[in-house]
């Protein structure tokens, strides 16, 4: 091991890369691969740094999935938040007669609260997602005869199929009954 390899790794750029690495899903081993080192490093690395050990735990990779589906959700179904504005405030001062003294603007921050309308383009990625049967676009199709399992029995039926349409017959034949 190169000495102080780990040292760029305890840095806030290095921790915030290995935290998305896991948040992304990789292996102890890819994550290994991507530092330049061997797995037997890593597995030093976390037991000596603890903060290497917080970044790489998958407790992060959950909370972010977690995180992302309550934006989403939220985002679909829209919601009130209490924003912070600037207002423009104009003050006038007058003497005791009466007379305008003055005249000032002051800016002022004041919370407001204001409703965010539902985004149905998350609802509908959503509801894609979470109820692909319902919602998904592309419904899977009955499978060709080509696509069934070959049992013997289908082939069979669609061979005595073809017979009969071969024929140019598609009515049953007329026996004088």
């Amino acid at each position: 091991m190169a000495k102080g390899k780990y040292e760029y790794w305890l840095t806030a750029d290095g921790l915030m890369l290995l935290e998305s690495w896991a948040r992304n899903g990789l292996t102890q081993e890819q994550i290994a691969k991507n530092m330049d080192i061997s797995r037997s490093t890593l597995k030093e690395w976390i037991k000596r740094y603890p903060a290497i050990s917080a970044a790489l735990r998958t407790r992060a990779r959950d909370l972010s999935d977690i995180e992302v589906e309550n934006a989403l959700r939220k985002k679909a179904l829209g919601y009130n938040a209490t924003v912070r504005k600037a207002i423009k405030l104009r003050h006038v001062d007058y003497d005791a007669r009466g007379r305008k003294v003055r005249e000032y603007e002051t800016i002022e921050i004041v919370e407001e609260e204001v409703h965010v309308a539902a985004d149905t383009q998350a609802g509908v990625f959503w509801l894609k997602n979470r109820r692909p049967a319902d919602w998904r676009e592309k419904r899977d199709a009955p499978p060709t005869l080509e696509e069934l399992p070959d049992d013997g029995f289908i082939k069979m039926l669609s061979d005595a199929a073809g017979e009969v349409f071969e024929d140019g017959v598609d009515e049953p034949a007329n026996t004088g009954d």
